[in-house]
C-alpha cells in the first residue's frame, strides 16, 4: 500500500514538472549554473599622476605609499631600470621586491642611501646587508672611478658618507627620497613609462608606523624622469656638485639641491602672496576673498626665521587664512614664536598674528608629522598682473638652510589642474590631521633647542 502511494506521488511530481517545462536535463544545467564558481575580478590596477597620502598606523592607511610602490616594482620586466634614493632603510617589505626584481626578472636596480641611514639600527644594517649582497656594493672612497662609471648600466648599492653631492667633509645628509622606474606593465597589459615617485617618506618602519607623509607620482613625464634618474645616478660618485638646473615638465617644476646660489621657490611665492595682499578670486582661497595657505612641515629651523615672520605678517596685516602643522618632537621655539606672534611697538613678539599652529605629535604612539608641504590658493603677483593659482610644493626638503645648500633634497611644484587637485587633497589631509592635533597658544612649552 505504501509503495503504491509513493509511486503515485512521484508520478504526480514528474507530471507537474513536465507541465511547467522542467526536464531532468534542465534541472542538471540549472544546478551546474548555480554551483559554478564566480568569475575572477580583473585586476585593474594602474598608475596616474597624483598624490599618495599616508598616515601613522591606527590613524589611517599607513601603507598607502609603500603598497603602491611595491605593486609598481612587481610589474617591472626584464630590461627595466629602477633607481631608488632614501635617507633611512629598515622596511624589508619594500627591499624584498627590489631584490626579487633583480634576481628573478633581470631588472637593473640602483639603490642609494648614506652610511648613517644604513647603520641607524640593527634592522637597517640587516636590510643594507641584503641589498649589498643582491646588488653589489660600490660604496666607499676607495672604489675606483672606473667601477663607478660602469655602474651606470648595472645594479648597485651605494652608501654616501654624507650628502652625496658634498664631499663628505661638510655636515650634510643624503636626504632625498624618491624612485624612478623606466617601464612597467600593468595587469591589464598597459605599458607605463618614465614613472617617478617623490615622497617625504623614508623606506623605514617609522615612516609606515609613526608618521604622516605625502608622496607624488608622475607617469610618462620624460623630463622629470630623466632629471631625477640622472640626479640619483650621479650620487654614486659621492662628490661635490651644486649646479642643478630647474626642470619644468607640463604642470610640474622640479628643484634639485644642493645649490651654490640657493633658489627657494617658497620664499618667492610668499612675496607674491604679499604683493597681492592675500586676495583670492572666485573659486580660490577661503571663499571669502582671502588667500589660503596650509603648511605641513617636519623641520623648520632658525636660518628660515624670515619665512616664519613673513607668514605671520601675511596673516596679521592682510588677513590671510593660514594654518601650520608641526610636531613638538622637532618644532623650534623660535619658529613657533614667530608664527604665533608679530612684534609690538617695542619690538617684542607679543601681538597675536592670527596664524593657527597645531602640534601633531601623538604622545602615546609617538606619531609625528613628516610632510614637507606648502599649499597655496589665491592670487600671486601685483595689481592687475596678479593671477589666481592653486599651487602645491612638496618633496623631501625641510625649511632649513642645510636642505637647499648642502643636502641632497628635492622640491616639486604642482600647478594648473593637477595643482588644484593636489591643493584640495592636501587641505583635506591637513584638516584630518588637525582634528587629532593640539592647537598651540604658546611656544614656551616647547623644549629649548
Amino acid at each position: 500500500m505504501f509503495l503504491k502511494t509513493w509511486r503515485r506521488c512521484v508520478n504526480l511530481f514528474i507530471a507537474c514538472c513536465l507541465v511547467l517545462g522542467i526536464t531532468p536535463s534542465s534541472m542538471t544545467a540549472a544546478s551546474a549554473t548555480t554551483l559554478a564558481a564566480p568569475a575572477a575580478k580583473a585586476d585593474t590596477w594602474t598608475l596616474k599622476d597624483g598624490d599618495i597620502l599616508s598616515y601613522p598606523k591606527g590613524l589611517g592607511d599607513s601603507r598607502a605609499f609603500t603598497r603602491t610602490l611595491i605593486k609598481a616594482i612587481k610589474q617591472t620586466r626584464k630590461g627595466a631600470k629602477i633607481a631608488v634614493s632614501t635617507y633611512a632603510i629598515s622596511d624589508m617589505a619594500v627591499v624584498e621586491p627590489l631584490v626579487e626584481a633583480k634576481k628573478k626578472r633581470g631588472v637593473i636596480v640602483q639603490f642609494t642611501t648614506w652610511t648613517k641611514g644604513a647603520n641607524a639600527t640593527e634592522t637597517s644594517r640587516k636590510v643594507a646587508k641584503a641589498l649589498k649582497k643582491a646588488l653589489g656594493d660600490i660604496s666607499g672612497a676607495k672604489t675606483k672611478k672606473l667601477v663607478k662609471d660602469k655602474a651606470a648600466s648595472k645594479s648597485y648599492y651605494m652608501a654616501c658618507r654624507g650628502s652625496c653631492y658634498v664631499d663628505g667633509k661638510d655636515k650634510a645628509a643624503q636626504h632625498f627620497k624618491g624612485v624612478t622606474i623606466s617601464e612597467l606593465k600593468t595587469p591589464s597589459g598597459q605599458i607605463l613609462r618614465n614613472v617617478s615617485f617623490l615622497t617625504s617618506a623614508n623606506l623605514s618602519k617609522a615612516a609606515v608606523n609613526k608618521s604622516w607623509n605625502h608622496a607624488y607620482v608622475m607617469v610618462n613625464r620624460s623630463k622629470i624622469y630623466n632629471a631625477l634618474r640622472s640626479y640619483m645616478l650621479g650620487m654614486r660618485y659621492d662628490r661635490t656638485k651644486r649646479n642643478f638646473p630647474v626642470v619644468t615638465d607640463g604642470p610640474y617644476t622640479l628643484y634639485l639641491y644642493p645649490q651654490a646660489k640657493v633658489v627657494n621657490p617658497i620664499a618667492s611665492t610668499l612675496k607674491q602672496v604679499e604683493q597681492a595682499k592675500c586676495a583670492a578670486g572666485k573659486g580660490y582661497g577661503n571663499g571669502k576673498g582671502k588667500a589660503v595657505i596650509r603648511i605641513f612641515v617636519h623641520y623648520w629651523t632658525a636660518p628660515e626665521y624670515k619665512a616664519a615672520v613673513q607668514v605671520a605678517r601675511l596673516s596679521h596685516k592682510y588677513k590671510c587664512d593660514i594654518a601650520v602643522i608641526v610636531s613638538r618632537k622637532t618644532a623650534r621655539r623660535g619658529v613657533v614664536k614667530r608664527l604665533l606672534f608679530v612684534k609690538n611697538k617695542k619690538g617684542k613678539f607679543t601681538v597675536r598674528s592670527g596664524v593657527r599652529v597645531y602640534d601633531a605629535y601623538q604622545s602615546k604612539s609617538g606619531a609625528y608629522a613628516h610632510n614637507k608641504d606648502w599649499a597655496f590658493s589665491g592670487k600671486l603677483g601685483k595689481g592687475k598682473k596678479a593671477k589666481n593659482v592653486n599651487l602645491l610644493y612638496t618633496g623631501s626638503a625641510n625649511m632649513t638652510e642645510t636642505a637647499r645648500a648642502r643636502n641632497t633634497d628635492v622640491t616639486l611644484a604642482v600647478r594648473g589642474t593637477e595643482g588644484a587637485v593636489s591643493v584640495a587633497n592636501t587641505l583635506r589631509f591637513f584638516n584630518q590631521v588637525a582634528k587629532v592635533s593640539k592647537l598651540m597658544t604658546t611656544y614656551k612649552s616647547l623644549p629649548k633647542r
